[in-house]
């Protein structure tokens, strides 16, 4: 293989990657246009590598077989949790396809390269509206709440571990907790909440469910913020 030809493969997979990631960065997503674009580069060099090394023919396969279990540990890191919720599973699988389509590119294989990254261009592109239309729900406002829970400090830790314990079977996820001392020698724990939508009712039982322990003295919400649009 001369340089021109590698070259050319690796620019495929570099433009291709990019235009992946480019979708990506327009919603604001973490892996955008620079991490696309190197993931489809790096998964071309390496095929190529595969194919320079000289002796067992499978060199090759053995070598996009690392590729890929690699991109598995890497998709791993933009997957995370945030309360009962799991994000980043679509831009690890984007990143994934860069990878394959890199590969292609790698391979020798431009045509299939091109149309295997307007595929996932596409893929994320047409069907995020579907999906909307199905589940109205994701566009939900997610919304900020702020509770405070008066104790004594005696009774801190399990009014605490109640106020988590029935918040997540709620649905509710906690940002901050805080403690500051309060006149008569009591406790006031400041809560921020928040919730994938406007749950005034959820947060409303939690604050009776809290009301009905002889330990809590005072107990009240309120909205923290104006709901924000999910992005």
């Amino acid at each position: 293989m001369n340089a021109e030809v590698f070259i050319i493969r690796l620019g495929v997979a570099l433009l291709l990657g990019a235009l992946i990631g480019l979708e990506r960065q327009l919603r604001h997503r973490m892996a955008g246009t620079r991490t696309n674009a190197l993931v489809a580069t790096g998964a071309a060099a390496f095929t190529i590598v595969g194919q320079l090394l000289q002796g067992d023919p499978t060199n090759q396969a053995r070598v996009v077989s690392y590729v890929v279990s690699g991109i598995g540990f890497l998709g791993a890191g933009v997957i995370f949790k945030e309360g009962a919720n799991i994000q980043g599973l679509n831009t690890a699988a984007t990143v994934w396809c860069s990878a394959a389509v890199g590969t292609l590119a790698g391979m020798g294989y431009p045509l299939y390269s091109v149309l295997t990254a307007a595929a996932v261009v596409l893929t994320n592109a047409t069907l995020r509206p579907l999906t909307y239309k199905l589940r109205p729900e994701l566009t939900a406002q997610a919304t900020d709440y702020h509770v405070e829970v008066v104790c004594w400090p005696k009774d801190e830790s399990s009014v605490r571990a109640l106020l988590v314990h029935d918040m997540e079977r709620r649905g509710l996820m906690l940002k901050a907790l805080m403690e500051e001392q309060i006149a008569d020698a009591q406790v006031r724990l400041n809560a921020e909440l928040t919730a994938p939508r406007r749950s005034d009712e959820y947060v409303e039982q939690l604050v009776e469910r809290l009301s009905l322990e002889n330990v809590v003295t005072a107990v009240n919400w309120s909205l923290a913020a104006v709901p924000r649009l999910r992005p």
